[in-house]
């Protein structure tokens, strides 16, 4: 029965012809003017909660992002990069449950990233807040825990939405 689970799910992960391209969401104007949008000092980012874009300034948008990464509240310096521990849990984690013959070879070496980098921040702009603060987005694209985060969704999400209290977004 695992066997079998595990076989659907290199079916639908490690197999290319099942990816899909993402549907462009700008009209063909819209994606020539944004090829073609060159100014200088100023950053473009998506609008916080709409699908339009808003212009800021490089120092102003450097602010922003400090103001929110300097906050001792939410967020820590770390002394060193952890992407090489993390790299190593997931190491760890992918050899034991190998040897225990719950994942494949193929599985193992899929979830391990062995050119991890670390995740890249960025600011969504909330234009509904006064003075247009910024909402801090963490992008985990090709870390050393992406693609075990990838696994890990596939087997919970079934689970997730058996639970009464599961909500589906529409």
């Amino acid at each position: 029965e695992v066997e079998l689970f595990l076989s659907e799910v290199r079916n639908d992960i490690l197999n290319p012809k099942n990816s899909r391209k993402p549907k462009d969401n700008l009209s063909k104007e819209e994606r020539h003017a944004m090829k073609n949008l060159k100014i200088d000092n100023r950053v473009i980012r998506i609008q916080g909660k709409a699908s339009r874009f808003v212009l800021l300034d490089q120092k102003e948008y450097a602010e922003k992002m400090s103001r929110q990464l300097d906050n001792t509240l939410h967020y820590a310096k770390l002394p060193e990069d952890p992407t090489q521990k993390h790299l190593k849990l997931v190491k760890d984690w992918s050899s034991k449950w190998r040897r225990e013959g719950q994942i494949t070879d193929e599985i193992a070496d899929w979830v391990t990233n062995t050119r991890p980098r670390p995740g890249t921040a960025f600011g969504n702009v909330k234009t509904h807040k006064v003075g247009n603060p910024l909402r801090l987005i963490t992008s985990c694209c090709g870390t050393a825990i992406e693609k075990l985060s990838a696994f890990t969704e596939y087997y919970l999400k079934p689970l997730a939405e058996s639970l009464p209290s599961f909500i589906k977004d529409t």
